[in-house]
C-alpha cells in the first residue's frame, strides 16, 4: 500500500491511513468527499455470512459460493451421496449389524451413516484446501507452509500442476481476485487467470505429447 495517493475527487495528494482509506482533508473551505475512501487493497470486497459488502458503493453482494450451495442440488451429486452411503454401509457391515441390536447404539450408527458424504466431502475439502495453498505459494513466489511442504499425499497434486504451467506454457496474470457483477448483485473470488497460447489454440508442448505417446504405447 503506498503511503500517498492522488484523491479522486479533488485530484490533490493525499496520505493513506493505516486502514486502507484517504485521510481527512479539505477541498478548498469544506471537507472533501474523497476523504475516507478505500484505496488499494482496501477496496476489494470481503465475504460475510454469504455477502461480499463492497467498501466503496455499500453494496451487499451475494456470495457465488452461497448461491450454489442453497440452490437445488444437481442429480449426479444426489447419486454421489447415495454412493457414498452405501459403500460405507457395505465397508462396515460387522460393526453395524452389532449396533442395530442396541437401540440407543442402532441410533448413533444410524447418525454416523447418514453424514458419511459429508464426512467424505470434508476430507477432499481440506486436502483441496492445501493444494490451493501451495499452488497459490507458487504462483505469488511466496514461502510455502513447512507443514505443506512435508505433507507427501499432496506431492502428487504439485507435480500434475507443475507439469501443466510447463506443458501449457501457462503465464499468470492474478491470483484470488475478487470480481463482482455490480447489475446482478452478486461477486465471488476466483482463483487465478491465465495466458496459455497452447490453450488457445489446443495444442500442449512437446514434452506432454511425448507423455501422452508413452502412456498409450502398449
Amino acid at each position: 500500500m503506498s503511503e500517498r495517493v492522488t484523491c479522486p475527487e479533488c485530484g490533490t495528494e493525499q496520505r493513506v491511513n493505516r486502514s486502507g482509506t484517504i485521510r481527512k482533508h479539505k477541498a478548498g473551505p469544506v471537507p472533501c468527499t474523497g476523504s475516507g475512501q478505500p484505496v488499494g487493497p482496501a477496496r476489494i470486497p470481503r465475504r460475510s455470512n454469504g455477502y461480499y459488502l463492497c467498501p466503496v458503493t455499500g453494496r451487499y453482494l451475494k456470495s457465488v459460493t452461497t448461491i450454489l450451495k442453497d440452490g437445488s442440488p444437481k442429480r449426479g451429486l444426489t447419486f454421489w451421496a447415495g454412493n457414498i452411503v452405501a459403500k460405507t454401509a457395505m465397508d462396515n457391515l460387522p460393526r453395524l449389524v452389532q449396533a442395530s441390536m442396541d437401540p440407543e447404539e442402532a441410533q448413533k450408527a444410524y447418525n454416523w451413516l447418514r453424514f458419511a458424504h459429508e464426512r467424505h466431502l470434508n476430507e477432499k475439502a481440506d486436502t483441496g484446501s492445501a493444494v490451493h495453498k501451495l499452488i497459490e505459494a507458487k504462483i505469488l513466489g511466496l514461502p510455502v507452509p513447512a507443514e505443506l511442504v512435508a505433507d507427501h499425499t499432496l506431492r502428487p497434486y504439485i507435480a500434475h500442476f507443475e507439469a501443466f504451467v510447463q506443458d501449457w506454457e501457462v503465464e499468470f496474470e492474478a491470483s484470488e481476485m475478487v470480481v463482482a457483477s455490480y447489475r446482478d448483485d452478486y461477486a465471488g473470488t476466483l482463483d487465478y487467470i491465465i495466458r496459455s497460447p497452447r490453450i488457445a489454440h489446443g495444442v500442449p508442448s512437446s514434452s506432454a505429447s511425448n507423455t501422452e505417446s508413452a502412456a498409450a504405447a502398449p
